[in-house]
């Protein structure tokens, strides 16, 4: 990869000095991936596979530790953290989970956050299913509903999730309901909404019973502060 003015020899397109790290760390990474060797495990080649997993049984609602690309985050469905060595590594491993080899196994391990970096798992998992949109499976027929609000950080970044919730925290609705309703997002992000819901153990089906018993009760962090005042000028919050 260069850096700087273009060159008649050169044999690729320069990239400018002045670009940001973003572009430049996802320019790296686009470049590392596509010389790579495919080494995906027997049996999870399958690209979306990691997001399906934490959705369905055994899986869903249970401590989980996922190695993505020589990375490691732990998932606390319980807690409603995702825990990393770094803020890069949350990153990375959210946006390369929907296409990169990885590993998931359930794990006891009681995590000592004091040199972890944590974000709330419904905006990792979000992230997560937002990169792999195009690539999900539908989500299943059936009617379903929040039984909390999901986390999405400081700031409301998924209009699209705030929506999708707004809806189901109030009724039972299925996938195609959702999509069909004003101002709501194509199915695919609805889909990939719902995927990650059930990820983070929020999401149950009208008449069964949750997958796992609920998470204690987190402060509500929507009644107050800057998420609160920018999901109120959407209209996303309940009256």
């Amino acid at each position: 990869m260069a850096l700087g003015a273009p060159l008649a020899d050169l044999g690729t397109e320069p990239i400018s000095p002045a670009s940001p790290a973003s572009v430049l760390a996802r320019l790296m990474r686009d470049r590392l991936q596509a010389a790579a060797p495919d080494t995906s495990p027997v049996g999870e080649a399958d690209p979306i596979a990691p997001l399906c997993r934490l959705a369905v049984a055994p899986l869903r609602g249970r401590a989980v530790d996922v190695v993505c690309s020589g990375r490691t985050i732990l998932l606390r469905p319980q807690l409603g953290r995702v825990y990393a060595a770094s803020h890069s590594d949350l990153l990375a491993v959210a946006d390369g989970m929907s296409g990169s080899p990885w590993q998931i196994e359930s794990s006891d391990r009681i995590v000592d956050s004091h040199d972890l970096v944590s974000a709330s798992i419904e905006s990792f998992l979000l992230r997560t299913a937002q990169r792999a949109a195009d690539r999900l499976p539908a989500f299943a027929d059936g009617r379903y509903r929040l039984h909390a609000w999901p986390d999405l950080g400081s700031v409301p970044t998924y209009l699209d999730a705030l929506r999708v919730a707004r809806l189901l925290i109030r009724n039972a609705m299925t996938p195609e309901e959702i999509a069909r309703t004003d101002g709501m997002p194509e199915r695919r992000r609805v889909d990939a909404c719902l995927w990650a819901f059930a990820a983070a153990n929020l999401l149950s089906e009208a008449g069964t019973q949750r997958a796992a018993p609920p998470r204690p009760r987190r402060p509500a962090r929507v009644q107050s502060g800057l998420w609160s005042s920018l999901a109120r000028r959407f209209g996303l919050l309940p009256q």
